[in-house]
């Protein structure tokens, strides 16, 4: 769900992530928006059917991070050491925490303003839960707060574990690589096939879904030299928006969506720039680098529009009017967002990368024996 820049030289940044980041982020604004988007412009409510499904792009999140962080953080994590475990949790502490500790902090002034909150989803209880990132670690899973902020804290889950299954997976062959995709790519399916509910749903919905991105990392050896441009990533995306008019089941609908994320994030990590120049496109780049604050931030801006927008005249108004309103809208949700990466997101995650690099630095430069002898 958080990306991350190239640290020391790293492997260098596969693009096409940065624009299917920025697609998964607008199609879970869609489902957040879908009832106002019903009332406002009912004549095109079949695009509804998609849109009810973007609670599906957390899951391909989930994948694209394993991905990334296999990519990113492997050869380092590989080493064993303390010092790189360290750096590990720090830089990641640096991507995801500022931006939610703002939007969880602008949700408690928005709450508050009409008196401390009785109900069951802002209590002082689930506000600490909030700030520790524990609050999807429940047996059942409550949303609570900036309720988008669960699945930052189900992927704080699979960060703490993700030093153990880099150190667990060192003696793993090309064949083990590939069983761990399939088991996967199918145990995700079926936990989605299975729908919500289950004991314990925060942590089971991640853990196959983070593994089998890891696992698809694993298994390719970067972007290729092709000369000749993938279509798969193409196809799938057609796939997707066709499925929720082809399959009327809700179960399939779930589980072909998660099998065909595993698929285009293959694709898309093994063939790199190498895919339609759309996965390249500058506003859908712009749109992934924003995405993680777009994510975190749409909930509450879509509230604070209905509260203060008169929707009941602009749903009696004609169908121009109704139109305007909603890319109105569109572009209140994107320019929170874009404000939230420019003066939060972005540099709070470079002065945090720059001060946990820099001590770590100065503590491994301690720790070297003087080459004088004294």
């Amino acid at each position: 769900m958080a990306a991350d820049e190239p640290v020391g030289g790293g492997p260098p940044t596969i693009v096409p992530f940065t624009a299917l980041r920025g697609l998964a982020a607008a199609w879970v604004v869609g489902l957040h928006a879908s009832l106002v988007f019903q009332r406002l412009l009912p004549e095109a409510s079949a695009f509804n059917r998609l849109l009810r499904l973007g609670g599906l792009a957390v899951p391909l999140f989930f994948v694209l991070s394993g991905y990334v962080l296999w990519y990113r953080y492997r050869t380092a994590l590989a080493q064993r050491s303390s010092r790189s475990t360290v750096r590990f949790f720090l830089l990641r502490i640096a991507r995801v925490y500022p931006v939610h500790l703002a939007t969880l902090l602008a949700t408690l002034l928005v709450v508050g303003h009409h008196g401390w909150p009785t109900d069951g989803a802002h209590t002082p209880e689930s506000f600490l839960a909030n700030l520790l990132l524990v609050q999807s670690w429940t047996p059942r899973l409550h949303l609570t707060w900036n309720y988008p902020a669960w699945s930052i804290s189900s992927e704080w889950f699979v960060y703490l574990l993700f030093p153990l299954l880099v150190a667990a997976a060192g003696g793993f062959t090309r064949r083990s690589w590939q069983l761990t995709a399939v088991a996967m790519a199918g145990a995700s399916a079926w936990v989605y096939w299975l729908g919500s509910g289950l004991p314990f749903e925060g942590i089971v919905v991640v853990v196959p879904t983070f593994v089998g991105g890891v696992a698809l990392a694993a298994l390719s050896r970067g972007p290729s030299g092709a000369q000749r441009r993938s279509r798969v990533p193409d196809l799938c995306v057609l796939l997707g928006v066709l499925i929720p008019y082809a399959v009327a089941d809700p179960r399939v609908q779930r589980a072909a969506f998660l099998s065909i994320f595993f698929v285009l994030v293959g694709a898309l990590g093994r063939h790199g720039s190498r895919v339609s120049a759309v996965w390249s496109w500058r506003p859908l780049e712009a749109l992934g680098n924003a995405s993680y604050s777009l994510y975190m931030t749409h909930v509450l801006t879509i509230a604070l529009l209905v509260r203060f927008l008169p929707l009941g005249k602009v749903v009696a108004a004609s169908v121009t009017v109704r139109v305007a309103a909603l890319f109105l809208g569109a572009a209140v949700i994107v320019a929170v967002a874009a404000a939230c990466y420019l003066t939060i997101e972005r540099p709070a995650r470079r002065a945090l990368r720059k001060m946990t690099l820099g001590r770590l630095q100065a503590r491994e430069a301690l720790s070297v024996p003087s080459l004088g002898g004294r």
